[in-house]
C-alpha cells in the first residue's frame, strides 16, 4: 500500500507561488531527522526530556553537552548529540543570560523549532506545513519560540509563579 498523509498538506513556496510540495515518506528516516509531530507532542517530548521522565540526568547532560573537536574547541554550533545548547541574552530586557536548548529544522513543505529553557521549567514548539527560505528561518522563525518564551516568562513574573 503506499504511503499517504493523513495529518496536513505540506506547502513549498517558492518564486511568488505556493504549491503543494513533492509528497515524502518521513517515517523511514527518523535516524536523519524526518519524523511527523504535532506540536502538543514536541511539547510532551520536552518535557519528558526537561523533567528527566524519558531518561535521566546524567544521560540528558550529556545530550546536551556540545562536542568537542579534536583540537579541544567546543564545535561553533555548540552542537551536542541532537540539541544545540547555547546562552542568549534577549530573552528578558536586562542582560540576565538563559540556557536555551533547541532543535529545529525544515523538510519537504514544513519547518519545526522545539527549545527547552531549563532555568524555567520550559518547552516551546513551534511548527508550519510549509518550507521556510533560510532567510525566514533564521531570522524569522526561529526567532518566533524564543519571543513566546519571553512572553511566557514576563507573564509568569508578573503573576508571581515558581518554576518547578
Amino acid at each position: 500500500m503506499p504511503y499517504k498523509r493523513s495529518f496536513a498538506t505540506f506547502y513549498e513556496v517558492g518564486q511568488g507561488e505556493i504549491k503543494e510540495s513533492y509528497e515524502v515518506n518521513n517515517s523511514v528516516k527518523w535516524a536523519g531527522g524526518g519524523f511527523l509531530s504535532s506540536t502538543n507532542d514536541l511539547v510532551k517530548l520536552g518535557n519528558a526530556v526537561l523533567n528527566y521522565k524519558l531518561i535521566d540526568s546524567i544521560t540528558t547532560a550529556k545530550l546536551f553537552e556540545p562536542v568537542k573537536l579534536n583540537s579541544g574547541q567546543i564545535n561553533s554550533q555548540n552542537y551536542g548529540m541532537g540539541w544545540r545548547n547555547d546562552m542568549y541574552e534577549n530573552i528578558h530586557k536586562d542582560s540576565h543570560k538563559v540556557n536555551i536548548i533547541h532543535h529545529g529544522g525544515t523538510a519537504m513543505g514544513s519547518t519545526a523549532m522545539l527549545i527547552l529553557l531549563p532555568e524555567y521549567n520550559l518547552t516551546v514548539a513551534v511548527t508550519m506545513n510549509r518550507n521556510a527560505s533560510v532567510k525566514e528561518t533564521k531570522n524569522i522563525f526561529f526567532s518566533l519560540p524564543h519571543k513566546l518564551a519571553s512572553l511566557f516568562i514576563q507573564a509568569s513574573k508578573q503573576h508571581n509563579i515558581k518554576y518547578q
